[in-house]
């Protein structure tokens, strides 16, 4: 009797593949597809290149929201002229045949021969993009668009003074324990970072007015700057404030953070911050 067998290559294969290297593009689209899941895809178009006169504006075509479902748009302009001042925007409106309905949701002012891009969630049933030119013609325009079905993440954040805020938690500390009369560095600089302080202990042994500043150069000796008032100690006396959460003193970026103190007494401090 002779026995026949079957073999089947293409699991072994396809398991194979994806153990050593993950799961390949064209096998995990088929996979979405059996599955039911939709291919994520983003429809980027150039929306125009035709250059503009002196003060020249172009008026995008309204895009229907309700049709392709777009909730964040995505646009890049690039000319050889400057714009007119926040020429560059964003619109949306409910009722695209009243006037009454179109508002800006984003703009901006574009520099010559400067690429600048715009970006905005879509709240409206309809959006467009316009650009308004400056006084010069131009000789080069380019304006894309590319509208998502699929929003951006955003960090939950807190209110400030009414708009939407990303909270700032510190996650470092640093401690001083000495007796020395000036400024002395506790955080060094991080070009383009800023440094957030949540949170101080200040105490003093003797008199001495104890702040927190910032700098560059040794000692925050060069554009010094006050984060907090110097706080007039006496011996056995102290200050705080600020809980961790949430800054009560930022540095200007590429700064260093100090502490001063008057007079070379035993001065103990806390300081809870992050810098970013």
């Amino acid at each position: 009797m002779r026995r026949i067998f079957v073999l089947n290559f293409v699991p072994l294969r396809v398991g194979l593949l994806v153990a050593l290297c993950g799961t390949p593009p064209a096998v995990q689209a088929q996979l979405n597809r059996s599955s039911g899941q939709d291919t994520l895809r983003r429809a980027g178009s150039v929306v125009t290149t035709t250059a503009l006169g002196a003060n020249g504006v172009f008026t995008g075509a309204w895009n229907d929201a309700n049709i392709d479902g777009t909730t964040f748009v995505q646009a890049g302009v690039r000319a050889d002229q400057a714009s007119a001042a926040n020429g560059f925007e964003i619109d949306e409106s409910d009722d695209t045949s009243d006037g009454n309905f179109t508002r800006v949701v984003v703009s901006a002012t574009v520099g010559a021969n400067t690429t600048t891009w715009v970006s905005a969630t879509i709240r409206g049933r309809n959006w467009r993009v316009k650009y308004t030119n400056g006084g010069t013609a131009q000789t080069s325009f380019k304006l894309t668009a590319t509208p998502s079905d699929i929003a951006p993440l955003f960090v939950q954040g807190e209110i400030s003074s009414g708009n939407a805020v990303q909270h700032i938690g510190c996650d470092s500390s640093v401690v001083y324990d000495a007796s020395t009369s000036g400024s002395t560095q506790l955080v060094a600089l991080v070009a383009g970072q800023k440094i957030y302080v949540c949170g101080f202990v200040l105490f003093a042994a003797g008199t001495a007015n104890v702040k927190l500043n910032y700098g560059a150069g040794t000692a925050c000796a060069t554009g010094t700057t006050a984060v907090t008032p110097a706080f007039q100690l006496t011996a056995q006396t102290g200050v705080s404030y600020g809980n961790g959460e949430g800054t009560v003193g930022t540095t200007a970026a590429g700064n260093a953070l100090c502490l001063n103190s008057s007079a070379a007494v035993a001065v103990q401090a806390l300081v809870t911050y992050t810098q970013f």
